[in-house]
């Protein structure tokens, strides 16, 4: 583990050529990864610890950019929020996760601030990237490319491995996304609560949901439900407890405010999944 000094200027810096080297370093330093550094200087500030190495991403321009594959998009690890906030391509296939970038802190924290860092930081796009079925591209310490989906990334986050791209299907014809906050701005910090939804409707039918949640004390997860455990044709009463007994079953039980966020949360769902509900 790198040992950490309390004056940042004696940070040493790494700047690596490639997102190879770039693990490499890790691994051989026991460094982190900076690049917008957003969320570490905030960390690295409150305890008054800098680590003695750190490997520097931000030169790296192949983990950088949104690019349009046949069925999905692949999101480079290193583009900014703020790109993904205004890429007018990208909100046109994944409106989601456009909105949940533009709610991400003021202007220059999105300049900033990255996809992976908010991944790493289980930031605010976290629900909107789990329901749109997020794929998480990466090498490991070992210096091999790996796939798996950001669901499995966060069951067993690797330390040195290093996040190179997101890759996300295009959701199909008919879906629904819905993403809402409930925070307090007045300092930089992450939201009580985060929820997202996904409904792909076809022929009437609801052939895929997807509901997430995340926020300031919760690990971003998905609801263990799926398209028919939920009574959506019932009144609103009905769905909404339904939905608060799904989120009992997986907060924790020592989570702060916990009966609150069940039922800010099972609200907060209810009015994206069915809002004309009475």
């Amino acid at each position: 583990m790198t040992i950490a000094v309390t004056d940042r200027t004696q940070t040493h810096i790494l700047f690596p050529q490639s997102a190879f080297e770039a693990v490499a370093l890790a691994v051989r330093h026991q460094a982190p990864y900076i690049a917008g550094a957003t969320a570490l200087q905030l960390s690295w500030n409150k305890t008054a610890n800098w680590p003695t190495q750190a490997v520097a991403l931000s030169g790296l321009s192949e983990l950088i950019g949104c690019k349009r594959l046949a069925s999905s998009w692949q999101l480079g690890a290193l583009t900014s929020l703020a790109e993904l906030a205004n890429n007018s391509a990208l909100a046109e296939y994944m409106p989601l996760l456009s909105q949940a970038a533009v709610s991400v802190g003021a202007a220059g924290v999105r300049q900033l601030g990255t996809l992976a860092g908010n991944i790493g930081f289980a930031g605010d796009l976290m629900p909107s990237l789990l329901v749109l079925d997020t794929q998480v591209l990466w090498i490991d310490q070992h210096g091999r490319s790996q796939q798996q989906p950001l669901t499995q990334w966060l069951e067993a986050p690797q330390p040195q491995g290093l996040i190179t791209a997101l890759q996300i299907p295009v959701p199909l014809a008919g879906s629904i996304t819905r993403m809402e906050k409930l925070a307090s701005r007045s300092a930089f910090n992450p939201p009580l609560l985060n929820v997202a939804s996904l409904q792909c409707w076809q022929e009437g039918q609801l052939q895929k949901l997807r509901l997430a949640i995340g926020g300031n004390a919760i690990q971003p997860s998905l609801l263990p439900i799926s398209p028919h455990s939920l009574p959506l044709q019932d009144s609103r009463r009905v769905l909404n407890s339904a939905l608060r007994a799904t989120l009992d079953s997986i907060l924790p039980l020592g989570c702060a405010q916990r009966d609150y966020l069940i039922s800010a949360g099972a609200k907060l769902l209810c009015d994206q999944l069915s809002p004309n509900l009475s």
